[in-house]
Protein backbone atom coordinates (compact mmCIF):
# COMPACT_ATOMS: atom_id res chain seq x y z
CA UNK A 1 0.00 0.00 0.00
CA UNK A 2 2.59 2.14 0.58
CA UNK A 3 4.39 1.67 -2.39
CA UNK A 4 1.47 2.01 -4.69
CA UNK A 5 1.20 5.65 -2.93
CA UNK A 6 4.58 6.65 -3.36
CA UNK A 7 4.40 4.98 -7.05
CA UNK A 8 1.36 7.44 -7.44
CA UNK A 9 2.61 10.52 -5.77
CA UNK A 10 6.11 10.39 -8.23
CA UNK A 11 3.46 9.81 -10.80
CA UNK A 12 1.52 12.97 -10.21
CA UNK A 13 4.90 15.07 -10.07
CA UNK A 14 5.48 17.28 -12.86
CA UNK A 15 8.70 16.00 -14.68
CA UNK A 16 9.29 20.03 -15.02
CA UNK A 17 10.06 20.23 -11.26
CA UNK A 18 11.90 16.64 -11.63
CA UNK A 19 14.58 18.50 -13.94
CA UNK A 20 15.13 21.54 -12.16
CA UNK A 21 15.86 19.68 -8.93
CA UNK A 22 18.56 17.62 -10.36
CA UNK A 23 20.20 20.68 -12.11
CA UNK A 24 20.03 22.81 -8.50
CA UNK A 25 21.71 19.50 -6.82
CA UNK A 26 24.37 19.03 -9.07
CA UNK A 27 24.26 15.14 -9.49
CA UNK A 28 27.18 13.68 -10.95
CA UNK A 29 27.23 9.63 -12.09
CA UNK A 30 30.22 8.13 -11.15
CA UNK A 31 32.12 6.21 -14.20
CA UNK A 32 33.21 2.90 -13.16
CA UNK A 33 35.96 1.60 -15.31
CA UNK A 34 36.78 -2.36 -15.38
CA UNK A 35 40.10 -3.10 -13.52
CA UNK A 36 40.74 -5.02 -16.81
CA UNK A 37 41.04 -1.29 -18.57
CA UNK A 38 43.56 -0.56 -15.45
CA UNK A 39 46.03 -3.14 -16.24
CA UNK A 40 45.65 -3.18 -20.09
CA UNK A 41 46.73 0.67 -19.59
CA UNK A 42 49.74 -0.19 -17.43
CA UNK A 43 50.90 -2.90 -19.88
CA UNK A 44 50.85 -0.11 -22.76
CA UNK A 45 53.12 1.61 -21.10
CA UNK A 46 55.36 -1.32 -20.31
CA UNK A 47 55.05 -1.44 -24.11
CA UNK A 48 56.34 2.05 -24.60
CA UNK A 49 59.32 1.80 -22.12
CA UNK A 50 61.00 -1.64 -24.01
CA UNK A 51 59.84 -0.03 -27.40
CA UNK A 52 61.89 2.92 -26.15
CA UNK A 53 64.75 1.22 -24.49
CA UNK A 54 65.53 -0.72 -28.30
CA UNK A 55 64.95 2.12 -30.23
CA UNK A 56 67.72 3.55 -28.57
CA UNK A 57 70.39 0.80 -27.97
CA UNK A 58 72.97 2.74 -27.54
CA UNK A 59 71.91 4.41 -24.18
CA UNK A 60 72.62 0.67 -22.37
CA UNK A 61 75.79 -0.53 -25.28
CA UNK A 62 79.44 -0.31 -24.65
CA UNK A 63 79.72 2.62 -27.00
CA UNK A 64 82.22 0.48 -29.00
CA UNK A 65 83.12 1.83 -32.53
CA UNK A 66 84.32 0.26 -35.86
CA UNK A 67 86.41 1.83 -38.63
CA UNK A 68 86.18 0.36 -41.63
CA UNK A 69 88.71 0.28 -44.76
CA UNK A 70 88.94 0.42 -47.76
CA UNK A 71 89.21 -3.56 -48.24
CA UNK A 72 86.28 -3.99 -46.04
CA UNK A 73 88.79 -4.83 -43.42
CA UNK A 74 87.36 -3.17 -39.80
CA UNK A 75 88.69 -2.06 -36.75
CA UNK A 76 87.39 -2.51 -33.55
CA UNK A 77 88.02 0.55 -30.94
CA UNK A 78 86.97 -1.09 -27.58
CA UNK A 79 86.03 2.08 -24.91
CA UNK A 80 88.07 1.46 -21.82
CA UNK A 81 89.07 4.40 -18.95
CA UNK A 82 92.07 5.26 -20.07
CA UNK A 83 95.33 3.84 -21.54
CA UNK A 84 98.54 5.88 -20.99
CA UNK A 85 101.93 4.65 -23.00
CA UNK A 86 105.40 5.50 -20.49
CA UNK A 87 108.97 4.38 -20.55
CA UNK A 88 109.15 0.63 -18.81
CA UNK A 89 112.79 0.62 -18.80
CA UNK A 90 114.60 -0.25 -15.70
CA UNK A 91 118.44 0.47 -17.13
CA UNK A 92 120.15 3.91 -18.28
CA UNK A 93 119.50 4.77 -21.88
CA UNK A 94 121.24 6.22 -24.87
CA UNK A 95 119.31 8.19 -27.85
CA UNK A 96 120.24 9.03 -31.34
CA UNK A 97 117.82 10.96 -33.81
CA UNK A 98 117.22 9.26 -37.06
CA UNK A 99 118.75 10.35 -40.16
CA UNK A 100 116.43 10.53 -43.42
CA UNK A 101 118.48 7.18 -44.66
CA UNK A 102 117.20 5.34 -41.60
CA UNK A 103 113.53 6.40 -42.00
CA UNK A 104 113.41 6.19 -45.76
CA UNK A 105 114.78 2.42 -45.14
CA UNK A 106 112.90 1.85 -42.18
CA UNK A 107 109.70 3.51 -42.80
CA UNK A 108 109.68 4.31 -46.63
CA UNK A 109 107.50 7.46 -47.71
CA UNK A 110 105.62 7.71 -44.60
CA UNK A 111 105.78 10.93 -42.43
CA UNK A 112 107.53 9.26 -39.23
CA UNK A 113 110.24 11.33 -37.91
CA UNK A 114 111.84 10.16 -33.82
CA UNK A 115 115.10 9.15 -32.21
CA UNK A 116 116.58 5.69 -30.96
CA UNK A 117 117.07 4.21 -27.74
CA UNK A 118 120.19 2.07 -26.93
CA UNK A 119 121.36 0.32 -23.80
CA UNK A 120 124.11 2.27 -22.71
CA UNK A 121 125.43 -0.92 -21.17
CA UNK A 122 125.69 -3.03 -24.08
CA UNK A 123 124.50 -0.84 -27.19
CA UNK A 124 121.69 -2.74 -27.58
CA UNK A 125 118.69 -1.44 -29.91
CA UNK A 126 115.83 -1.23 -27.54
CA UNK A 127 113.37 0.53 -30.10
CA UNK A 128 112.25 4.19 -31.74
CA UNK A 129 110.06 6.75 -29.71
CA UNK A 130 108.78 8.74 -32.37
CA UNK A 131 106.39 10.81 -34.57
CA UNK A 132 103.78 9.79 -37.25
CA UNK A 133 103.20 12.76 -38.28
CA UNK A 134 101.63 15.05 -35.28
CA UNK A 135 100.76 10.77 -33.24
CA UNK A 136 102.64 9.57 -30.42
CA UNK A 137 104.65 6.29 -32.24
CA UNK A 138 106.35 3.80 -29.85
CA UNK A 139 108.42 0.90 -31.40
CA UNK A 140 110.01 -1.94 -29.13
CA UNK A 141 112.63 -3.94 -30.25
CA UNK A 142 112.01 -7.91 -29.93
CA UNK A 143 112.34 -8.86 -26.21
CA UNK A 144 111.73 -5.56 -25.27
CA UNK A 145 108.68 -3.57 -24.27
CA UNK A 146 109.55 0.46 -24.24
CA UNK A 147 105.98 1.29 -23.77
CA UNK A 148 103.79 0.24 -20.72
CA UNK A 149 100.85 1.00 -22.56
CA UNK A 150 97.99 0.24 -18.87
CA UNK A 151 94.37 -0.25 -20.66
CA UNK A 152 92.27 -0.15 -18.08
CA UNK A 153 89.37 -2.29 -20.16
CA UNK A 154 88.37 -4.78 -22.14
CA UNK A 155 90.96 -5.56 -25.52
CA UNK A 156 89.61 -6.97 -28.74
CA UNK A 157 92.04 -7.78 -31.81
CA UNK A 158 91.12 -6.84 -34.95
CA UNK A 159 92.60 -8.96 -38.35
CA UNK A 160 94.36 -6.06 -40.31
CA UNK A 161 95.96 -7.99 -43.58
CA UNK A 162 96.90 -10.94 -41.42
CA UNK A 163 98.28 -8.40 -38.27
CA UNK A 164 96.48 -8.78 -35.32
CA UNK A 165 95.84 -5.16 -34.16
CA UNK A 166 94.03 -4.25 -30.51
CA UNK A 167 92.82 -0.72 -30.32
CA UNK A 168 90.50 1.34 -28.37
CA UNK A 169 89.67 5.29 -27.06
CA UNK A 170 89.30 6.70 -23.73
CA UNK A 171 88.07 10.53 -23.19
CA UNK A 172 89.66 12.89 -20.59
CA UNK A 173 87.78 15.89 -20.83
CA UNK A 174 86.97 17.60 -24.25
CA UNK A 175 90.03 15.28 -25.06
CA UNK A 176 89.17 12.13 -27.27
CA UNK A 177 92.59 9.56 -27.18
CA UNK A 178 92.52 6.53 -30.28
CA UNK A 179 95.33 4.25 -29.69
CA UNK A 180 97.05 0.38 -31.21
CA UNK A 181 99.11 -1.75 -30.61
CA UNK A 182 100.61 -4.32 -32.38
CA UNK A 183 103.50 -6.76 -33.81
CA UNK A 184 105.33 -6.01 -37.15
CA UNK A 185 107.66 -9.01 -37.72
CA UNK A 186 109.36 -8.98 -34.17
CA UNK A 187 109.03 -5.61 -32.79
CA UNK A 188 106.31 -4.52 -31.08
CA UNK A 189 104.73 -1.06 -32.59
CA UNK A 190 102.03 1.41 -30.55
CA UNK A 191 100.45 4.33 -32.08
CA UNK A 192 98.34 6.94 -30.08
CA UNK A 193 96.47 10.19 -31.46
CA UNK A 194 94.56 12.72 -29.40
CA UNK A 195 92.33 15.33 -30.43
CA UNK A 196 89.00 17.09 -29.69
CA UNK A 197 85.97 14.74 -28.88
CA UNK A 198 84.02 17.07 -31.62
CA UNK A 199 86.43 16.07 -34.13
CA UNK A 200 86.24 12.45 -32.98
CA UNK A 201 85.76 10.98 -36.42
CA UNK A 202 88.49 13.07 -37.93
CA UNK A 203 91.07 11.52 -35.16
CA UNK A 204 90.01 8.62 -35.70
CA UNK A 205 90.18 7.87 -39.86
CA UNK A 206 93.87 9.67 -38.66
CA UNK A 207 95.20 6.46 -36.92
CA UNK A 208 93.11 4.28 -38.83
CA UNK A 209 95.40 5.51 -41.97
CA UNK A 210 98.35 5.17 -39.92
CA UNK A 211 97.76 1.85 -38.55
CA UNK A 212 96.83 0.49 -42.14
CA UNK A 213 100.13 2.07 -43.63
CA UNK A 214 102.82 1.19 -41.04
CA UNK A 215 100.99 -2.81 -41.24
CA UNK A 216 101.81 -2.52 -45.14
CA UNK A 217 105.68 -2.63 -44.18
CA UNK A 218 105.27 -5.80 -43.14
CA UNK A 219 108.74 -5.40 -40.82
CA UNK A 220 110.67 -3.36 -39.00
CA UNK A 221 114.28 -4.56 -38.89
CA UNK A 222 115.41 -1.90 -36.02
CA UNK A 223 118.31 -3.63 -35.14
CA UNK A 224 119.94 -2.52 -38.38
CA UNK A 225 120.58 1.24 -37.33
CA UNK A 226 124.42 1.90 -36.53
CA UNK A 227 124.92 3.71 -32.85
Amino acid sequence: MRKKRISETMQNINPKFVDEANEYTGVAKAIRRPIWMKWGAIAACLCLIIAAVFAVPSLFSNSNQIATLDNGTEIKFVKTDGAVAQFDIAFRINTKDLTDDEIKELFSDLPVTGHVLFNEEDGSILGIEGKYGDMKLLISAPGINISDAVIDGEETASDVDGVSVNAGYFTSGKTIIYYATFKLGENTVYVENAGNKDESENVKNEIVSAIQNIVLLEELNINQIAK
